[in-house]
């Protein structure tokens, strides 16, 4: 197992993530496909998609 960049080309983000999982203490979305050889999963977690919203928001409006 191995994590990708966010360009990999084997990477859909369009993909729909349908399963949920709680670790630690986080609620993590994930889903999975095959490419080729490959299972390839993708995981994303809420909370830090969260906070990177905010930063981002804070910067585009100049108070980060």
């Amino acid at each position: 197992m191995m994590p990708l960049p966010m360009d990999d080309k084997r990477v859909d983000y369009r993909i729909s993530l349908d399963g949920v999982i709680e670790y630690n203490k986080r609620i993590v979305r994930y889903s999975s496909y095959k490419i080729g050889g490959y299972h390839v999963y993708i995981y994303e977690d809420q909370r830090l998609r969260y906070e990177v919203r905010l930063l981002q928001n804070k910067i585009k409006h100049g108070e980060g």
